[in-house]
This record gives C-alpha cells, structure tokens and sequence, in this order.
C-alpha cells in the first residue's frame, strides 16, 4: 500500500493509520469514532458492516459478483442506501472520495441509518422464513421414513 502511494505521491505515514486488533469494546469505538467504514473487495464484511450499522457508522459497500463479495452490500440495500453500494473499483473510490469529503452528507446517511436500522434489527419475517424452511424439511424427512 506505501508503494501505491509513493507513485501517487502521497504522504502514507500522514494518511494512513494501522490499527492493531482490539477488544470488542475498543472497536465499538472506534467505529463511533470513525467517519465512514470502508468494505473489503472481493469478500465483504457482513458481522463487520452489521457492527458498523449499530455504531451509525456509514459502511461504503463493494458489491462483487459472488454471494460472498455482497453480504455488505445488502445491508445497504436493505436499509434503502443505493448512495452506499458501488459496483466498480472506480465507482467504489469515486464514492469513498465523495463521502470521505462531505461530513454533512455523511451526517444525513447517518440519520437514515438510525432512522431505518430497525428493519435489520427488529425484522422477525427472516426469522419466520427459516421456521418455515426448517419445518418444511422435517416434514419432507418424516414423510420419507414413513414409506
């Protein structure tokens, strides 16, 4: 990453912050602290950016083209925050300059984000969705055994 910025000729040691690993409780935060949280390319974050939405933290999410690079992406979606999804590289930097620069933007994401967080938190209809499925294959499995 150093390299990257060299050829950029930006200062990494003025912009760049590694944070060693932290106990739950400094990473929550952090994350309060922080101003946008940035997903992973390639295999998203879902516990990460689900921790991010409970900290009202705005989670800038990479929608890749496997289930595993969309996890954070659908947190997004699902608390109607199309602003937060990139599907690009070059969609995804653009968005993070964007929102890394714009504190009152960021504000009023995270008034969407207290504001809508209960359909994550609170929705009990995927809770009835896996009853369903569950009860549904214990049927399929007793009506096998009793032929």
């Amino acid at each position: 990453m150093r390299a990257a910025f060299e050829r950029a000729d930006v200062a990494f040691d003025e912009r760049v912050c590694i944070v060693p690993r932290l106990d739950r409780s400094r990473f929550f935060g952090l994350m309060r602290k922080s101003a946008l949280m940035l997903d992973t390319l390639g295999f998203s974050g879902f516990n990460t950016a689900l921790q991010a939405i409970e900290c009202d933290l705005p989670v800038l999410a990479f929608e890749g083209e496997f289930m595993r690079g969309r996890l954070a992406s659908a947190i997004m979606r699902r608390l109607d925050l199309p602003e937060l999804v990139a599907t690009t590289t070059e969609d995804f930097v653009e968005k993070a300059l964007d929102l890394a620069g714009d504190a009152g933007r960021r504000k009023k994401i995270r008034g969407k984000i207290i504001a809508r967080r209960n359909v994550l938190f609170h929705d009990i209809a995927p809770v009835l969705a896996l009853e369903h499925c569950l009860t549904d294959a214990v049927a399929r499995s007793r009506a096998k055994s009793s032929r």
